[in-house]
């Protein structure tokens, strides 16, 4: 639990970081070519989550990703997730943004138990590859309230 704290945690000193730069919403059709790219990641990802199958949930991870959700951590972090949402079903695109280096992606996520997860998958521009960065769901019943 500990662990799963210092995650959030350095996920939100993340965040306040980017909140000093200002973000930059893509076009449509930008934003819907570069989603386009890295489905294949983010389903894979989202998959694994479900099926407790980290290797696949961590595939397209970059290094420090992986290192801040590993073998042991996993685990903990999928039952924050799924204890509280229920199983993934479905994502559809909100938008893409850029700020500080990264382009985020920005879904409707459907769980069992809430149809409208939030969900920023984190990639850094200067990553060829789309390496996931940064994973962050975001609903009332997973702040707990």
């Amino acid at each position: 639990m500990i662990r799963v704290r210092l995650i959030l945690l350095l996920a939100v000193q993340v965040l306040l970081v980017s909140a000093c730069q200002p973000s930059v919403t893509l076009n449509e059709q930008e934003g819907h070519a570069f989603a386009d790219q890295v489905e294949a990641s983010v389903e894979n990802s989202l998959q694994g989550l479900n099926d407790g199958d980290y290797a696949r949930h961590s595939r397209n991870f970059d290094d420090d990703l992986k290192d801040q959700i590993n073998e042991i951590t996993f685990p903990q972090v999928r039952e924050e997730i799924l204890g509280r949402v229920g199983m993934y079903k479905s994502h559809s695109l909100i938008h893409v943004e850029d700020q500080n280096g990264f382009r985020t992606v920005v879904y409707d996520t459907r769980f069992e138990r809430d149809d409208h997860v939030i969900l920023r998958v984190l990639f850094s521009q200067n990553d060829a590859i789309n390496h996931i960065a940064g994973m962050w769901f975001d609903s009332p019943a997973l702040r707990g309230n």
